[in-house]
Parts: structure tokens; sequence; C-alpha cells
């Protein structure tokens, strides 16, 4: 008997299923408390990706969560790499930041 979780599509999992599609690996080395959540959503086979917690800089996607560790990455993270988080979104979203951008 095949038993799908409460996240799942609708389609079960299958032996056919790739573990993950070429570089599609999920890096959660800086995800803190979204750690447990991402954890599971990455190891469920029917997602297609794959979950990276040990290189802090490997992977497709970079999950961050502090800004401390957006700014390390950014420094570091290759052309084809995407971070979880935008430069600049937290300043944007401040709402004393942009009022004084905005004047």
């Amino acid at each position: 008997a095949n038993v799908t979780s409460r996240v799942d599509t609708g389609r079960r999992a299958s032996s056919a299923l790739p573990s993950s599609p070429s570089g599609f690996k999920v890096n959660v080395h800086c995800a803190k408390s979204s750690r447990v959540l991402l954890e599971l959503l990455l190891t469920d086979p029917v997602s297609g990706f794959a979950m990276e917690s040990t290189t802090p800089y490997r992977g497709k996607i970079l999950w961050i969560v502090g800004t401390e560790d957006l700014e390390d990455r950014l420094e570091r993270h290759s052309g084809d790499q995407r971070l979880s988080r935008i430069p600049g979104m937290h300043e944007l979203c401040n709402k004393a930041s942009l009022t004084r951008l905005l004047r």
C-alpha cells in the first residue's frame, strides 16, 4: 500500500520519479526556523527537489532568512544560483524607509 502525505498533490510517489531534477537542490544551511518545514517539503519524493544542508554555498536555490546571511550569500553566489530573498526588499517594505525614499 502506498501512503501519501497531507501535503500531497494527489499524485502518489513512485520509484520511477527522480529524487531531484538536475541542479535543483535547495540549500537550507541558513534556513533557521524555516528548516523543519523545508525538510518536510524537500524530502518528499513528489516535490522533485533535493535538500543540501551541510555545505553553505551548494545548490541551485539558497534559502536565506537573516540579513547577515543574505549579504554573505550575495557576495559568494554564482550566476546560476537563486536566493530566497531579494536584496533591498527589507528596506523597501519598511514604512519609515519607504517614506524617506519617496520624499
